[in-house]
């Protein structure tokens, strides 16, 4: 099978999610959607009678409005956990990390905020802990339909995770520096002879980095 291969679960829950995404985005994101806003059985009528009443569903649509229920529930849930700060407590070893935890250099206690803030909208976060060149620790957080599939498998005598695709983006290859342009690509994590290895590959399968043990540079 492909490296796009989605876990069932993952296309269970990928309408919610999108459907959450959309309703957080706001009324352009919700009218982009159709379903979000059904035909009247009224104008499904008119339109078979003729096509060029479908004016009436595009002015219906452009009156329609969405408030912000959603998005504003989620900012009041925010401000409640941000008066419950979290207690970090670091080996002095890893003190760097309270200050510098993520792949792109946010502290501890944003990433707190966004794990909250991700599990309250879409009920998970996928968390990849890596190590750079430099041997410190950092941490990636995807967002949930980002991570598409995954295995469990004994791990000595435990069902733990045995496999996790992750999809990421870079910017692509044929890109200026001005550019915003980007690839899509699939991270390949595997436990294998108790070492997690990592490779990456495009949408056709092809290799675009090569396996490696988790935290090795090239």
């Amino acid at each position: 099978m492909p490296v796009t291969t989605t876990h069932p679960d993952y296309d269970r829950h990928l309408p919610e999610w999108q459907a959450i995404d959309a309703a957080l985005a706001g009324e352009a994101a919700i009218k982009k959607n159709a379903a979000n806003l059904p035909k009247p059985s009224g104008m499904v009528a008119a339109e078979k009678i003729d096509s060029d009443n479908a004016y009436l569903y595009k002015g219906y649509t452009e009156r329609a409005q969405y408030e912000h229920w959603v998005r504003d529930s989620l900012r009041s849930m925010m401000g409640l956990v941000s008066r419950l700060q979290p207690e970090i407590e670091l080996p002095k070893g890893m003190e760097y990390m309270r200050e510098n935890a993520t792949d792109d250099g946010f502290s501890l206690r944003q990433l707190f905020m966004r794990v909250v803030r991700q599990i309250v909208s879409h009920g998970r976060v996928p968390l990849l802990v890596n190590v750079d060149d430099k041997s410190m620790a950092y941490v990636t957080a995807y967002q949930a339909e980002n991570a598409i599939n995954w295995k469990l498998g004994d791990q000595d005598g435990r069902n733990d995770l045995i496999l996790a695709v992750m999809r990421e983006t870079r910017p692509a290859d044929d890109s200026d520096e001005f550019s915003h342009e980007v690839d899509t690509v699939y991270r390949v994590l595997l436990m294998r002879d108790g070492v997690c290895v990592t490779r990456v590959e495009d949408e056709d399968g092809n290799v675009v980095e090569e396996e490696r043990s988790l935290g090795a540079s090239d």
